[in-house]
């Protein structure tokens, strides 16, 4: 395919495809991938800190680290640990960047879809108008001989 459309056939084509087809699943693969990376790393450089107790613990201090949350209730001790959880958190901003930006594209309107909703509001708003018009000439003519809109003829 690559060939007949004259690009790069590369190791990332196949990636940017996934991403591109499927974007919140790959988003997820990549938070649930990372944190399991970074969990094992955190776990390897802490093995002798007694402050984690289970792999869960680990896998707690990633997840709270990538959200730049940081309650403190685990914290690397070696500067190995700090290093790995340093690069977790620069990595839950990008992904949290990446979120992001996919959602936005979701939110966005194509130009025809944005015609749409700008139709269906100025109907509604039509509509509106022809109730508040209706009400109008039914109070108008309550009034009688008296009303100055008595023989006003609403088109429709």
């Amino acid at each position: 395919m690559c060939r007949i459309y004259n690009t790069k056939d590369s190791n990332s084509f196949g990636p940017k495809s996934f991403f591109n087809t499927y974007p919140l699943h790959s988003l997820i693969i990549l938070y649930v991938s990372l944190v399991i990376i970074f969990s094992r790393m955190l776990s390897l450089a802490e093995s002798s800190n007694p402050n984690f107790l289970s792999f869960d613990d680990f896998v707690w201090c990633v997840i709270i680290t990538m959200g730049t949350i940081g309650y403190g209730d685990y914290f690397p001790g070696s500067y190995l640990g700090r290093v790995i959880a340093f690069s977790a958190a620069i990595s839950g901003i990008i992904w949290a960047s990446l979120l992001i930006l996919t959602l936005s594209q979701y939110l966005t309107m194509t130009s025809k879809e944005s015609k749409s909703h700008i139709t269906l509001k100025r109907l509604e708003l039509r509509k509106l108008l022809e109730k508040y018009a209706e009400e109008a000439v039914a109070e108008t003519s309550k009034l009688g001989n008296e009303g100055a809109l008595k023989n006003v003829k609403i088109k429709s």
